[in-house]
């Protein structure tokens, strides 16, 4: 099996766009992507962008765009407390024509590889499916460029298997080495603490399949 390391490739269109932060004179924006699920529901998803690639595009809202990146996560404090935040990061866009994004058959792929860093949580929804929850570490260097001593960023992953790959994923251990496919969604859901029954969004990987280092699994790598 070919193994990657972090790689999402998404095609949506274009809801919004907003500033997110800047860094070593470096604007970024949040840009927010609707893409359609199989079933007549979307996903909003969202994305860090540079400035240079909205702006080398002409990047503006209602466009449809192919955007290829990673996954990431990121530790933040805010009124609610701390909590992880799950988004994309876009290292490319290429904007598409209508015809170019309706050919697109998977407007959604993730391929990760990564160690499982906490014990699987195994549940079963309220409508009777089979839910496995992980959390799979992912690293990457940074600090390359010349002059640059080389870090390693961590990412932790949120990660939902489903039905028997659920009930396989009760036997992982933390240490396990794991390879996947998948696809970045959203997800909406209530706090029992929301008095007043607020809504808040979660950001995860569904995973389509996976196996283990030491397994011969063949897993779909097919890319858009």
């Amino acid at each position: 099996m070919t193994r990657y390391e972090n790689e999402v490739k998404i095609a949506g269109i274009v809801k919004s766009i907003e500033e997110e932060y800047e860094l070593s004179a470096e604007t970024y924006y949040r840009v927010t992507l609707e893409v359609p699920r199989l079933s007549e529901n979307c996903d909003l998803l969202p994305f860090v962008m540079p400035s240079k690639i909205i702006q080398l595009n002409g990047i503006e809202e209602g466009m449809r765009l192919l955007v290829t990146g990673s996954v990431r996560t990121k530790n933040v404090t805010s009124e609610d407390g701390h909590h992880k935040k799950v988004y994309g990061f876009a290292s490319m866009a290429q904007v598409l024509s209508q015809e170019e994004y309706e050919v697109i058959e998977d407007k959604n792929h993730v391929r990760i590889e990564g160690a499982i860093c906490m014990p699987p949580t195994f549940r079963t929804t309220t409508s009777g499916r089979l839910i496995a929850d992980l959390v799979v570490a992912q690293s990457r260097e940074t600090g390359t460029a010349r002059g640059q001593r080389k870090k390693i960023r961590s990412y932790y992953l949120p990660c939902i298997a489903w039905g028997n790959d659920a009930k396989l994923a009760q036997k992982l251990k933390v240490g396990d080495r794991i390879y996947l496919v998948g696809r970045f969604q959203s997800r909406e859901y209530r706090r029992k603490a929301d008095l007043l029954g607020d809504t808040h969004i979660a950001y995860e990987i569904s995973i389509l399949e996976y196996a283990l280092s030491n397994e011969e699994k063949a897993v779909d790598t097919a890319a858009i």
